[in-house]
């Protein structure tokens, strides 16, 4: 937790200014201000020895792991050398901060770009051993430095300008009495004001006055980081910084705000406050609570959430939720209903109004009687014609009449007389007036009419357009109040002067929730959910009359180089700029985004500072927040200037700081490359401009040519439209007889044995066709032969008909033997189809299958395989893998699948020279599905996917007839399907081919 009065901000009524400051005696106020930071926050050893604060804000602190530097943008670590490490800081006259630890000793300077580093007068690189420092001070302008050892052991000169001693109780001039009420004390300070702080071991800090007399302690339990507190730092009377074994506090002795929370007996958030002749009161959502001496005591009798304290001339009344309770000069509770009760208003000291939360109840001798049912009564007041005015949680306003025992709803109106605000209406009592607050303005309530009229009264504070949670009137010229949500205490004032004033101490409680302010002519109370805090009026705060300075902390170039760190290039470390970017405060191109850190020069120990920043003097400014860090990117070249301005506790508009520099042009934007731009552009414009001329002109003459072309290609085409039109018909009306002759065939499909039988018949005369057609081929030849041997003896033209007659017989001839094999390769097929394939299942290795397959294919087809250049490789496991197979029906399909990848691939070959045919057989197998797989891939022409749903049709083939018959992948198919597996293709055309044949390995 950054700051442990987040929670606890407090507020000043803005009033008197007493010329004396007179401190608050021991039991008029609660605890005093107090920040604590943590190793977690300072990421450092817990242990600290002691600190220092310089001219500008800057906090230093000796730890146990380094010298920690706080310059409230951000905490960072400067590491000893070696195994020393510092225990003591001082700043002398001149703002110069020194340092001492085990053997070290030296001053803080900064590098040449502004970081903050240590320069060591003596440390473990000199000769000699100095010890332990336990103090630094100054005399007549010397630098005394107290070691464990004194300056025996040193045997060089490095220590010879400054005074080395062992520490002397008479030399030291923080000395003070070791011991503070039985408890050993580290270290003591005496304040401007004659005060006296104590660092004590294990016990915290406490704070004497000028006669001695303990005014406060601080321990753990009332919120000090640790109780050993080790050293103490002070450079006035009003904060105090204190060293402690688990992180460092900063304390605001001298101030008119504290504070009661749980940890002065207060538990729960206050929902109402009230001073009487016998004492201070604050309710809470736990109960009621009593001020006693600095702390609030509980009321035994009241244990619950109390909600309202009225003042009446017959004692003190608290609303709560567990009834209605009275209370005596002596604090003591006497219960006086049952009910939850929210408000009461009292008319006699028997007799008495009670707003509950099903309805108000009227308690009187004879008895309780519930009146009306305006549910959850906050408020209620007299009208002065004897009728009531009230307001429910729910920010209604009632009229309830006692003669009638009704009540009437009024809804505030704007000056036109338009009801708009049914809800949200706050009703407050000022200079014996009623008036209601909601978002349209002020309305006060007529108790001749009965009714509320849009007044101009309080035109100071009617203007807001807000529905306030809490109003609380000072007088009917200053008003505070909150938001609809509570929070944002705001005073309202006839003089702006003094609301201005009052605000300034307002603005650090605006994020809390206010739940009721009580004032007295020595303090103003506040509470909420933050607790009470308690201003005594009497005090004038001199810390509020200190101007805060902004400053710049560090520029980092692109997130990790330091342009500046901070500080200028002296040993008093001033913050003020110019920054040692270079003597021109230039920023290389280089830097893609420059974060900037800044802060005040005043840590408070009551809230955070606000800041915001514009990027040059035409930027708009960023929103207010307690962020420390900006970072711009991609900044624009040239001059910039980056302007942060801040606002202090109080709210108020601190001096802006400017950071001027000018982030230099990258090469190519210089003038001289502008310059070869612009010449480099003309001429590629004029160079651009004479070739898209001459391309225009040839471009006019080929798309001249192209019209003349594509006119005659039209022309052409239409011709071939109508002619392919024409064919179209034709194909249509053999379609449809093909699809009457297919309905035919599958008709008479049953009738397989007969076709088997006719195949049997047409086998036999196709035989002899084949055959005498052959025979009749070698006649026709010897028949030639015998008409060239009598060429001599025939006239020219008998031999001329007679050749030419021989040449086409021996032609017709050898078409008849062409489609007379065609026929019997045909037949045979549909014979190999209609054959019944009976499988004879055994044991068979595939993967020495696939082997022998392979290495047969690299024989058949050794003549394709060296003309195509066909690379073929395969994947078989080593080990064995058995199906339950017919060997030679699964080698013919694993063959014939081969075939035509190798066909495709000699196809392809064909007409693409440069392509490198490939062919792969990869055998897998799952052990949990059991299931084989043999992939044949191949790189050749593909299969369109327009064919692909009929590759395993009977007769259907790519090839021609001579080439195949188109039975193979149906028959392929047909023998995985007997050994209960499938085969699957898959391909793209023109790209490449797979059949992946699946089977089932046996149980082993």
């Amino acid at each position: 937790m950054r700051h442990l009065l987040h929670i606890l901000i407090l507020l000043l009524l803005a009033v008197t200014h007493a010329a004396a400051e007179p401190l608050p005696s021991l039991g008029s106020r609660g605890k005093m201000p107090l920040l604590n930071f943590l190793p977690d926050e300072y990421d450092a050893h817990d242990r600290n020895f002691d600190m220092a604060l310089d001219n500008y804000g800057r906090l230093f602190v000796a730890n146990f792991e380094g010298l920690l530097c706080y310059d409230q943008a951000e905490w960072r670590t400067i590491h000893s050398p070696g195994v020393s490490r510092f225990t003591r800081l001082f700043r002398d006259h001149k703002g110069r901060v020194w340092f001492g630890g085990y053997n070290l000793f030296g001053y803080l300077e900064s590098t040449a770009n502004g970081v903050i580093t240590p320069h060591y007068v003596f440390c473990e690189k000199n000769k000699g051993f100095i010890g332990e420092v336990r103090e630094i001070y100054e005399r007549q302008g010397r630098i005394h430095v107290e070691t464990s050892i004194g300056p025996e052991a040193v045997e060089d000169d490095s220590m010879k300008p400054y005074v080395l001693t062992k520490p002397q109780t008479s030399s030291n001039p923080f000395y003070h009495s070791p011991y503070y009420k039985g408890v050993a004390v580290n270290h003591s300070i005496r304040l401007n004001d004659g005060r006296t702080v104590i660092a004590t071991a294990g016990k915290g800090c406490v704070i004497l006055d000028a006669d001695g007399n303990e005014t406060d302690r601080f321990d753990t339990k009332n919120g000090l980081c640790d109780n050993n507190v080790n050293r103490l730092y002070s450079s006035d009377s009003y904060y105090v910084w204190g060293a402690t074994d688990n992180g460092v506090f900063l304390l605001c002795v001298a101030s008119p705000y504290s504070f009661y929370t749980a940890t002065e007996g207060l538990e729960g958030e206050v929902q109402c406050l009230a001073t009487t002749a016998h004492g201070t009161y604050a309710g809470t959502l736990k109960g009621l609570y009593r001020l006693e001496g600095r702390r609030f005591e509980p009321i035994a009798a009241i244990r619950h959430s109390c909600w309202n304290l009225q003042q009446t001339p017959y004692g003190l009344y608290a609303s709560t939720a567990d009834g209605l309770f009275r209370l005596d000069s002596h604090g003591n509770a006497v219960k006086l209903n049952d009910m939850h009760t929210f408000c009461v208003h009292v008319l006699s000291a028997d007799t008495y109004y009670a707003g509950c939360i099903d309805g108000m109840y009227l308690n009187s001798p004879k008895g309780t009687e519930r009146v009306c049912n305006i549910e959850k009564a906050l408020k209620m007041y007299p009208d002065g014609r004897g009728d009531l005015v009230v307001q429910n949680i729910f920010g209604q306003i009632f009229q309830y009449l006692p003669a009638k025992k009704t009540y009437l709803f009024h809804v505030p109106t704007d000056k036109a007389g338009r009801e708009r605000e049914r809800y949200h209406s706050t009703l407050i009592k000022v200079g014996g007036q009623l008036y209601v607050k909601s978002r349209l303005g002020i309305s006060v309530w007529d108790s001749r009419k009965k009714k509320l009229v849009p007044v101009e009264t309080l035109d100071f504070f009617a203007h807001t357009n807000s529905y306030p949670k809490l109003i609380h009137p000072v007088s009917p010229s200053f008003i505070w109040t909150t938001d609809d949500q509570g929070r944002n205490l705001h005073a309202y004032s006839a003089r702006k002067a003094a609301s201005a004033e009052a605000n300034e101490f307002v603005f650090p409680i605006t994020g809390n929730t206010v739940n009721a302010i009580d004032i007295t002519r020595e303090r103003m109370l506040v509470g909420g959910s933050h607790g009470v805090a308690c201003i005594n009026r009497t005090m004038r705060h001199a810390v509020r009359d200190k101007k805060a300075s902004v400053y710049f902390r560090a520029l980092v170039m692109n997130g990790d180089s330091i342009l500046w760190g901070g500080a200028q290039q002296a040993t008093d470390l001033s913050a003020t700029l110019p920054f040692g970017i270079n003597s021109d405060k230039t920023i290389p191109s280089q830097c893609k985004s420059l974060t900037v850190r800044f802060s005040l020069d005043q840590i408070s120990a009551m809230s955070l500072p606000q800041y915001r920043y514009r990027l040059n003097s035409d930027g708009a400014w960023s929103r207010w927040s307690d962020e420390t860090e900006v970072t711009f990117n991609h900044l624009p070249y040239g001059d910039n200037s980056i302007t942060v301005q801040a606002m202090d506790r109080y709210g108020r508009t601190v001096t802006s700081a400017t950071l001027r520099f000018h982030l230099s042009y990258p090469v190519y934007l210089r003038w001289y490359c502008i310059v070869a731009y612009v010449i480099l552009f003309i001429a590629i414009v004029y160079l651009a401009s004479s070739w898209r001329t001459r391309r225009l002109q040839r471009e006019k003459e080929r798309l001249e040519n192209i019209v003349e072309e594509r006119t005659a290609e039209v022309v052409k085409q239409k011709q071939e439209i109508e002619e392919k039109s024409s064919h179209l018909e034709t194909a249509l009306t053999d379609l449809k007889a093909a699809q009457n002759e297919l309905i035919r065939q599958e008709k008479s499909a049953t009738i397989g044995k007969l076709t088997m039988g006719l195949v049997d018949r047409i086998l036999n005369p196709m035989n002899y066709v084949n055959n005498f057609s052959h025979l009749s081929l070698s006649l026709v030849k010897d028949l030639t032969d015998n008409l060239n041997d009598d060429k001599d003896r025939m006239t020219p033209d008998i031999y001329d008909d007679s050749m030419d007659i021989l040449d086409m017989l021996g032609g017709n001839i050898q078409k008849v033997e062409n489609h007379g094999l065609n026929t019997t390769r045909i037949l045979k097929a549909m014979e190999e189809l209609m054959r019944d394939h009976e499988e004879s299942f055994s044991a068979v290795d595939i993967c020495a299958l696939c082997r022998r397959d392979i290495a047969s294919a690299h024989e058949y087809y050794a003549k394709d395989i060296a003309a195509a250049g066909i690379t073929i490789t395969h994947s078989i496991p080593a080990e064995p893998v058995t199906v339950q197979a017919d060997a030679m029906h699964i080698s013919k399909v694993i063959m014939s699948v081969i075939a035509n990848s190798v066909y495709t691939l000699v196809k392809k070959k064909g007409k693409q020279s440069a392509f490198a045919p490939e062919l792969s057989l990869t055998l897998t197998h799952d052990t949990a599905t059991r299931e084989v797989v043999i992939a044949i891939r191949d790189n050749g022409m593909g299969i369109e996917e327009t064919v692909m749903d009929k590759i395993f049709d009977p007769f259907f083939t790519t090839k021609t007839t001579e080439e195949a018959v188109g039975i193979g992948l149906y028959l392929c198919r047909e023998t995985m399907l007997n050994h209960n597996g499938d085969i699957k293709v898959t391909s793209v055309k023109g790209e490449y081919t797979e059949v992946r044949l699946v089977l089932v390995r046996s149980e082993e």
